[in-house]
């Protein structure tokens, strides 16, 4: 048992089980989206 961190859809939370590894997906509600943000990158 863990605690949820805040913004998260609990009716949404699905894990799966397969050849030893536990996923659990813990997607956000859609309120705690928060606007696309852009990230430069710098190259060479």
């Amino acid at each position: 048992m863990f605690n949820l961190p805040k913004g998260v859809d609990a009716e949404k939370i699905e894990a799966s089980f397969s050849k030893g590894v536990l996923n659990i997906s813990l997607p956000k509600k859609t309120d705690a989206m928060q606007a696309d943000q852009v990230v430069p990158i710098k190259g060479e």
